[in-house]
């Protein structure tokens, strides 16, 4: 098993650089194991990824705190805990400013994500919005400075 935390860095390549932004590297009590989820800030070329596993407003509020906002600013938005209701607050989305936002949910899941306060926030940023529960497998390739988005049905948000 391999253990990471904030602050820890990978080169995965010279013009790729990945930084974990959460768990924090103290483990606290917590009743939510999803606020320990891994965060990672992944940039090529001038394209920015900020994929935020099952994370929600915890998690949040303490990458906020330790980096402060215009560090979270990404391209692409992997949405908190699939768009769930305790995911994705204001103040983080509008740190990020997401152009592109992907929700990865199952259809009809049991949950209802993602969540419409989410939707509508991430609209409200006028982010294109993906959600694997209306379009399938989602594909992203970029070239370090454009980003092609193929999703495998049509459905839902996009430009």
């Amino acid at each position: 098993m391999l253990d990471v935390a904030r602050g820890d860095r990978l080169r995965a390549a010279p013009s790729v650089r990945i930084e974990m932004l959460n768990p924090d590297p103290t483990p606290r009590p917590t009743d939510d194991p999803n606020e320990r989820s891994i965060v990672l800030l992944a940039e090529y070329g001038e394209m920015t990824f900020l994929l935020t596993g099952d994370a929600g407003r915890a998690a949040e509020r303490e990458m906020l705190r330790s980096f402060g906002p215009d560090y979270l600013e990404a391209e692409v938005l992997k949405v908190g805990h699939h768009g769930g209701r305790g995911s994705s607050s204001p103040e983080f989305l509008a740190a990020v400013q997401p152009e592109v936002a992907l929700i990865s949910a199952s259809r009809n899941n049991r949950f209802g994500h993602p969540h419409p306060e989410v939707v509508s926030r991430l609209e409200g940023l006028k982010a294109s919005l993906y959600d694997t529960s209306l379009q399938g497998t989602i594909e992203l390739r970029t070239d370090g400075e454009r980003l092609w988005i193929r999703p495998t049905r049509s459905g839902g948000g996009g430009p």
